[in-house]
């Protein structure tokens, strides 16, 4: 048997029945086997450390960042930047939830302390830090802006390219501002009390 492709079967050669096989994707071509095994370890440990949900929203955070090919490390951190308020606002109302789902009732300010629900500890312990951090990102992430525009215009791209990121910074960052501002279900007002 040889190493060729099968033909069809007509004699007419219009080419092989099985495609070649496609390599992996761009994502994992490079990575080694112990890329792979460090990878399931750092999951373990926030599995055994936070529980499911802190882990998952983790993985959410950074698997960008860390998947991305050389060169587009600093775009992907970009948009994790530009994508990390919206993050902090659905945690918080995934907390909440949890609670909800802990107490059998919506959580009320005053009445249902979220230190005091056994089941949301490391959910709540995880919003906290979202919340210590999210200066730092908010200045990493207008940093990371200005550096995305400049790229744009050295590069020449059109108008609408360069104005996306300076639109996108504070529609995220400004939404999630007004919707914490807002409150609905007094979540915030819950969560800090």
């Amino acid at each position: 048997m040889s190493d060729e492709p099968l033909e069809s079967l007509d004699g007419l050669n219009s080419g092989p029945l099985v495609e070649p096989f496609e390599p992996l994707p761009v994502v994992v071509r490079g990575w080694k086997i112990h890329h792979f095994l460090i990878l399931i370890v750092l999951l373990a440990l926030g599995f055994a450390g936070f529980g499911i949900a802190p882990t998952v929203l983790l993985a959410v955070l950074a698997s960008p960042v860390v998947l991305a090919r050389r060169g587009y490390r600093l775009s992907s951190l970009y948009w994790v930047g530009i994508s990390f308020p919206l993050c902090v606002l659905a945690w918080l109302y995934v907390v909440w939830f949890h609670g909800w789902i802990a107490l059998g009732h919506p959580p009320r300010s005053s009445l249902d302390d979220p230190k005091n629900i056994n089941s949301i500890e490391y959910s709540y312990l995880m919003m906290y830090v979202l919340l210590i951090i999210t200066p730092f990102v908010f200045l990493i992430s207008l940093g990371l802006t200005l550096i995305r525009v400049a790229e744009k215009v050295r590069s020449g791209s059109p108008w609408a390219a360069r104005l996306l990121p300076l639109l996108l910074f504070p529609l995220t960052w400004g939404l999630s501002y007004f919707a914490l501002r807002w409150d609905p279900y007094s979540v915030l007002e819950w969560f800090f009390d």
